[in-house]
């Protein structure tokens, strides 16, 4: 039996999400998220089957494919830094509406945030996409409620929930950070050119690089030769006031204390002063 929404008819290519038996929490927990959110940087929930055994998603199409293929395959699109810049706005924007905006006084903590869970749209705007590990937080909880959740198995996980097993806001904010890093680095968090030196992988590298003053050596080589519509190159990379607002915010976004990182709306604005200043000079 079909439940649910059916497709608008505008979305002539959608994305087919089939959960396998047994992840039936994982499917309920993301359907439901979907169905509550509004907002222009999260998918958007277009229809639900379920029939059977057979429980599917039906989400946005992710035109430009996801974050991650932008910083790992040679032959996809350099994103230029204004791009770069864009994308992570918009995904902090979702971040800071998952976390203080949404109607009823209700948030969530997404806890997966990492670069292959960001959609990108045919106008390169950022998506955030798989709600199966979010947790939601009543109206009359503590701001600071901690809740049980799944193991998340990637290097961009915030040190603290590896200890506790408990998610919190700065749990997505440790985890944004690093996707801060790979967008100014061009790698995965995860590459081995960072787990050589510890598991904890980019996050781990980008801390003591910042606290040596290397971390500029870090940086993406191809943002020094980003190419426009007409595939010339500009040689014009992140000017320096832009660059240090960006990597300034992204340090503290992945301090290993959790009360030290900034909460998400005051990464928004970081990151809006950020992409002023580039476009400005």
């Amino acid at each position: 039996m079909k439940e649910g929404k059916d497709v608008p008819k505008k979305h002539s290519v959608v994305s087919i999400n089939r959960f396998h038996p047994g992840c039936e929490d994982w499917f309920y927990r993301e359907f439901k998220l979907l169905d509550t959110c509004d907002h222009p940087s999260i998918v958007k929930l277009l229809g639900i089957c379920v029939q059977g055994g057979q429980k599917i998603l039906v989400v946005e199409y992710p035109y430009n494919s996801y974050l991650n293929d932008h910083l790992f395959y040679d032959d996809t699109p350099i994103l230029t830094w204004v791009q770069r810049l864009k994308i992570c706005l918009d995904v902090a924007k979702a971040l800071n509406y998952l976390h203080f905006e949404m109607a009823g006084g209700q948030s969530v903590v997404h806890g997966d945030i990492q670069s292959s869970n960001i959609a990108l749209d045919k106008n390169w705007g950022a998506k955030i996409a798989d709600f199966g590990h979010s947790v939601f937080s009543s109206p009359n909880e503590d701001d600071e409620t901690l809740e049980y959740a799944r193991g998340i198995p990637d290097v961009n996980v915030d040190p603290e929930y590896r200890k506790t097993r408990r998610l919190t806001r700065e749990s997505d904010v440790y985890s944004f950070g690093a996707v801060l890093f790979e967008v100014l680095c061009g790698r995965l968090g995860e590459d081995p050119i960072y787990l050589k030196e510890s598991d904890q992988g980019l996050p781990f590298v980008a801390r003591r690089c910042f606290r040596e003053g290397t971390l500029m050596e870090m940086i993406d080589p191809l943002l020094g030769e980003e190419s426009d519509e007409n595939s010339y190159i500009l040689k014009r990379g992140p000017n320096k006031d832009s660059l240090d607002i960006f990597v300034k915010i992204a340090y503290q976004c992945v301090t290993e204390i959790p009360n030290q990182r900034p909460p998400v709306n005051v990464v928004v604005k970081e990151l809006q002063e950020a992409l002023l200043l580039q476009v400005i000079n």
